[in-house]
Order: structure tokens, then C-alpha cells, then sequence
């Protein structure tokens, strides 16, 4: 995949070991110290290897552990601005951007925030979209002026896009996918 404009890669492993035998694991296997953070109940080790950097997502339930693998190729120049050339309102902030390249038609999911509520939010991705020849689906959700989340949905002949936008304490989540 591509996330935030970097070649990386995920898998996922189980194994019958406490957290802390797996973090032994990998720190014994390493030769340079890891670097290890808590994230809420989760551990994460980190460290460089070959140009990549690899992070190790930890979690542990019954004396079983479950690690997330990531490995992301350390770019040689700086990477595009995540969501260059997406389609979004002005003064919004992107958090992720996601491009899926072992799905077909590579979608793309885009988590950003900006301070416009959910209604303008999906009236702006109404215009917009329909300037680009998709048309709405009847499976979106009725979203008015007062609505705290509204889901809406796009097909045109060259694909399909879907946008959820939620109001948080701060500010509007909004979840784009677009894909052919």
C-alpha cells in the first residue's frame, strides 16, 4: 500500500507468548537498541533495518500475543503532501491517506478533519462530485443542517467513491474511499 505517499506493507501474526517474551524476542534479535512506546494498552517497538522502518504493534489477551507488522520503505526524497490531488474543502487537514495497491482498481481512503459540519461537508462533495459526472446513490443517509454523521454514497461509469462525516468535539471527521 501507500500510506501518506510511503511504499509500506502489513501483516498480522499470533503467537502463544506474553507481550513481554515477545518484546525479549525482538530485543535479542536486534543488535541496536528498539525504540518502544505505549500507546494506550498497546506496545509499539520500532526500529531501522535495510531502508525500512519497522514498527511492531503489540497487544496481549490470555498469555497470547497479537502483533501488527509494518514496514515502510524509507523514501530517498520527501514524498508527496498526503491527499495531493484529492478531491476535498478548502482548510482541511489530512490525516491519512491510503492508496490499496493489492485490491483491484487500487482505492484510496482518505481520513481529514476540517471545522465545516457534516451537512456542508457532504453538500460540498455533492457539487464536486457531480462535476465529475457521479451520481448519487439511494442508499445514502438523509443528511440536513442538525445531522451529527451522514453517509453518502457515488457511482459513475468510472467508479465509485463513499463519504462519511462525523462530528467530534473539535472538529468534522470526514472518511473518503473512492475507488473504480
Amino acid at each position: 500500500m501507500l500510506y501518506n505517499g510511503l511504499e509500506m506493507r502489513i501483516l498480522r501474526f499470533d503467537v502463544d507468548m506474553t507481550k513481554n517474551e515477545v518484546i525479549a524476542f525482538y530485543n535479542k534479535a536486534r543488535k541496536e537498541k528498539l525504540v518502544q512506546n505505549k500507546i494506550g494498552p498497546k506496545t509499539v517497538l520500532g526500529y531501522e533495518e535495510n531502508g525500512y522502518y519497522v514498527t511492531v504493534e503489540l497487544s496481549s489477551t490470555a498469555g497470547k500475543t497479537t502483533g501488527q507488522l509494518g514496514m515502510t520503505k524509507l523514501p530517498s526524497r520527501k514524498p508527496p503532501a498526503a491527499g495531493q490531488g484529492a478531491i476535498k474543502p478548502s482548510l482541511t487537514k489530512v490525516y491519512e491517506d491510503i492508496v490499496y495497491r493489492d485490491v483491484p482498481g487500487n482505492p484510496r481512503s482518505l481520513r481529514m478533519g476540517n471545522q465545516f459540519s457534516p451537512y456542508q461537508n457532504q453538500k460540498f462533495y455533492e457539487r464536486a462530485l457531480r462535476a465529475k459526472g457521479y451520481v448519487e446513490s439511494e442508499s445514502s443517509s438523509k443528511c440536513t443542517a442538525s445531522s451529527q454523521s451522514c453517509i453518502s454514497y457515488y457511482q459513475s461509469n468510472t467508479g465509485m467513491a463513499a463519504i462519511t462525516t462525523m462530528r467530534m468535539e473539535k472538529e468534522t471527521i470526514v472518511m473518503m474511499v473512492q475507488g473504480k
